[in-house]
């Protein structure tokens, strides 16, 4: 009966080590896969919070230097067709009329003078007796629009009707088809 006890109890003590080392091995196991799904998650989360990073960056590195000259006239005077002599010059030069004429002139008197060259826009250089044309400003994220009829006087100074940020005009000259149809006939005079 001892004999029947002790065997008894030797069989039980290894069902008892067995049953401990396979619950060990499982928790090992078990740890190491949400080890390897921890990882994983993390792994992914860096990867999207690089792509996000590289998305806004390749955004904020977008500025009008990226842009060809062509490009940023064509794009400002289609978001200045709010104006009416701005309206006239962008339908003219989408009807064939003639090409958008761009002057770089220095020292026209408006109240934004920015890097202090005018943009000066007309139909083949014919003005209509009108004055539109736009400055940028010195860090080159604003865009002053402006347009006045011709004045008698030297002595004046303009206010812009419109100020626009780049990142607008950027858009319009990535994504309007009449801005990209208007910048394949530029012409600048400088």
């Amino acid at each position: 009966m001892k004999k029947i006890g002790l065997v008894c109890m030797g069989v039980l003590a290894c069902v008892t080590l067995t049953a401990c080392n396979n619950s060990r091995h499982d928790s090992i196991k078990n740890s190491t896969s949400s080890e390897v799904v921890s990882s994983s998650s993390v792994s992914q989360a860096k990867t999207e919070s690089n792509e996000s990073t590289s998305s806004s960056k390749s955004t904020a590195d977008e500025t009008l230097d990226n842009l060809k000259p062509e490009q940023v006239a064509s794009a400002v005077l289609v978001a200045g067709t709010d104006h009416s002599a701005w309206e006239n010059l962008k339908e003219s030069c989408l009807n064939g009329d003639g090409d958008l004429k761009v002057s770089l002139e220095n020292g026209v008197g408006v109240t934004q003078p920015g890097t202090g060259m005018y943009y000066l826009l007309s139909l083949d250089g014919e003005r209509a007796g009108m004055i539109n044309g736009y400055t940028i400003s010195q860090d080159g994220k604003t865009i002053y629009l402006y347009s006045e009829g011709e004045p008698g006087s030297a002595e004046r100074t303009v206010a812009p009707f419109k100020t626009l940020s780049a990142d607008k005009i950027i858009q319009i000259a990535q994504n309007n088809s009449d801005a990209k149809q208007i910048a394949s006939n530029v012409y600048i005079e400088g």
